[in-house]
């Protein structure tokens, strides 16, 4: 079963949200703009968070991803301004650009091993972002991925090859 592409937008009465096991799949922007929406419940069977899934959900605070999601693509959560607390599976690979972007109450986050690349602007004005802690997987870290952040350290993976442009600006 598929929820399709944008079938919730802007629903800004949604509260929360419990997908059931027989959902295989869900579609770009699905819950886009669902601004009161605070709790996900999400089938352990879920593999990919599509593009915008939950961009712009600004009451969302925190959110469990079920262990079997291996790609968190574009701005998934992308203007979840509220959005304090988020633990990456650990089965993930794939970090998509501006999947965090201005998250500004996210504090700190964990890059599970397997992902190899932080995309562009992944964490961009993720404004109260001030611990990253990255696995030696990590090979490239794309241009403005932590910009205007409030990063107090950081230390570069041993396996970086690059580190674009802007990275770290603010």
């Amino acid at each position: 079963k598929i929820i399709h592409k944008e079938c919730f937008k802007g629903c800004s009465s949604l509260q929360e949200l419990t997908i059931p096991a027989s959902v295989t799949e869900i579609k770009t922007g699905a819950f886009k703009d669902c601004t009161s929406l605070k709790i996900i419940n999400f089938p352990s069977g879920i593999t990919t968070l599509n593009s915008s899934l939950f961009e712009g959900c600004t009451s969302l605070d925190k959110i469990s991803i079920p262990e079997s999601v291996t790609k968190i693509n574009s701005s998934v959560f992308s203007g979840c301004i509220k959005l304090e607390s988020i633990t990456l599976p650990e089965k993930l690979t794939t970090l998509g650009s501006g999947a965090f972007y201005k998250c500004s109450s996210l504090k700190a986050i964990k890059i599970p091993d397997g992902v190899t690349k932080i995309n562009s602007m992944t964490f961009s004005e993720c404004t109260n972002l001030t611990s990253v802690t990255f696995s030696e997987d990590v090979t490239s870290i794309d241009s403005e991925s932590f910009y205007n952040t409030k990063l107090t350290s950081f230390t570069i993976p041993k396996n970086v090859k690059s580190i674009c442009s802007g990275t770290f600006q603010e």
